[in-house]
């Protein structure tokens, strides 16, 4: 019952409603938000970056929601990798999607005949490549 001719504001169907005129935001948004800005603040230095992404881990694992729980395990579980990435901006990304197409390749052709086609059928889908054959040529011999 409002009380001091306060009005109630409905919340979503079975949620009890809410006070006052602006609603709050559900957790989600608020835990999302702060991680975008942990990673988004440029102006950090490495050890204020690591600790609030230890905070902000912290949180989410409090957050009951199963979505964030994963991600604070999996970012707890590669933390020193994570904060690397973010702090120097390198990341192997470039190597998985080479990999990646490697794999694709390989299967498509069922297998190769020599070492030195696949490492031209490679160089055709991927472009130029510093991968050595396993056995030197006159050109690399030389």
């Amino acid at each position: 019952m409002p009380t001091n001719g306060e009005k109630k504001t409905p919340g979503p169907p079975g949620a009890p409603p809410r006070g006052g005129s602006s609603p709050t935001p559900p957790v989600s948004a608020v835990t999302a938000e702060a991680l975008r800005s942990i990673y988004a603040d440029h102006t950090l230095g490495f050890d204020d970056s690591r600790w609030l992404l230890d905070r902000w881990i912290s949180r989410a694992q409090r957050s009951q929601l199963p979505q964030f729980i994963k991600l604070a395990k999996t970012l707890r579980t590669r933390f020193d990798e994570v904060t690397n990435a973010w702090f120097y901006g390198i990341t192997n990304a470039r190597n998985e999607g080479t990999h990646s197409a490697i794999r694709t390749i390989f299967a498509r052709a069922h297998g190769f005949h020599t070492a030195e086609a696949a490492l031209s059928i490679i160089n055709l889908c991927c472009g130029p490549t510093p991968i050595p054959g396993p056995h030197p040529t006159h050109l690399q011999a030389a």
